[in-house]
């Protein structure tokens, strides 16, 4: 397996539950394997606050309530959609640049 670019140091999770609890083994793995520090960064919402994979992560950022009205797409009356946070992708760019994420985990369901 390739090693990871020494530039390459905070990853963040963009997912949540089993998804996430991988990809947080994945990480602890690398880094015993590889002797190298490889950063699990949790994304989550509010109501996640006290799960598993936040807890089990290097480091977390909370995106907020869990869903949100998407004004960037209304519905056939006009009206703001209800979306995931995970799904906000301001809220989430500007998470990875507070935690200081090397790079983004999404995972698959979202």
């Amino acid at each position: 397996m390739p090693a990871a670019p020494a530039d390459f140091s905070r990853i963040a999770i963009v997912n949540r539950g089993e998804p996430a609890m991988r990809l947080l083994n994945a990480v602890r793995e690398w880094n015993r394997e590889r002797g190298e520090r490889l950063c699990a960064i949790a994304l989550y919402t509010d109501p996640d606050r006290d799960e598993l994979y936040v807890r089990e992560a290097d480091d977390r950022f909370c995106l907020g309530p869990a869903m949100f009205l998407d004004e960037a797409d209304p519905d056939e009356a006009g009206r703001p959609r209800r979306k995931s946070r995970y799904l906000d992708y301001p809220r989430l760019r500007q998470a990875l640049l507070e935690t200081g994420a090397d790079a983004a985990w999404v995972g698959w369901g979202f």
